[in-house]
């Protein structure tokens, strides 16, 4: 076996137990690192059997149709994630025609009791001591496996650290990303908040987070919770699903 197909078998392995981890770890099964190890098994079996024997069992026609697929979806996981790194970085740059108002946050919302959310309620809350003059919207809705809405879980635990009830608005109704910026820039309209805002996710959700509320005629900030090593690849694969997706229904 070659350099090369040795390289590919190494990192085939590695990145397939990697998009396993989840599973192990948290139970996690989805669209992500289902796609994950698939992509890398088949990666793996290339590099140990060599292309040209997988290849030569296939009719012609469906083997280079398959190598195009193959191809195509590396080339555009390695552009999607070039977006969300960039997303991740996004700042407000020049504010001069914004309101002078202090900022608004806005926490997405995810599983109530999630270490995920916990680590963006963190981030929430030291927001709103370095900025005095900020208000928070707490977004996000009931999910089928919750037994009360994640803006409500999110102001309970900002409270009892001591955050002024006042400062915070309760977004309760989005199920996804979409909402969750369509009805928090509903309520910036409507209590007259400031339109820079900054927005607590998780950060392989900036890039599309970000892009939405500049739809929304919003001026986003990216605050970053920290994703865990081991669910990283997972959720950047499930995520460029949903970019595309963005991509496709409004394009760029």
């Amino acid at each position: 076996m070659n350099f090369i197909r040795s390289f590919l078998v190494i990192i085939g392995l590695i990145f397939t137990i990697w998009f396993f981890l989840p599973v192990i770890t948290g139970g996690i099964l989805n669209i992500g690192n289902i796609t994950g190890m698939l992509f890398f098994t088949v990666l793996a079996l290339i590099g140990l059997l060599g292309p040209g024997r997988i290849l030569s069992v296939l009719p012609r026609g469906v083997a280079i149709l398959l190598s195009v697929l193959y191809l195509c979806t590396a080339f555009t996981a390695i552009v999607v994630i070039a977006f969300m790194i960039r997303g991740s970085h996004t700042s407000w740059g020049d504010t001069s025609a914004a309101d002078s108002q202090g900022p608004t946050i806005i926490i997405l919302g995810c599983k109530t009791g999630s270490r995920m959310m916990n680590e963006r309620i963190l981030i929430g809350a030291h927001l709103l001591n370095e900025y005095p003059d900020a208000v928070c919207i707490l977004s996000g809705g009931t999910g089928p496996d919750e037994n009360e809405s994640e803006a409500d879980y999110m102001y309970s635990r900002l409270t009892e650290a001591g955050v002024d009830s006042s400062r915070l608005y309760r977004e309760d109704r989005s199920l996804n990303t979409f909402q969750n910026l369509k009805y928090s820039a509903g309520i910036i309209r409507s209590a007259h908040l400031s339109r820079r805002v900054m927005i607590v996710t998780h950060e392989f959700h900036q890039y599309r987070a970000c892009r939405i509320a500049r739809r929304l005629q919003l001026i986003p900030r990216s605050e970053n919770a920290a994703t865990p090593w081991w669910l990283l690849p997972t959720y950047c694969s499930r995520e460029s699903f949903a970019i595309i997706r963005e991509w496709i229904s409004t394009p760029i």
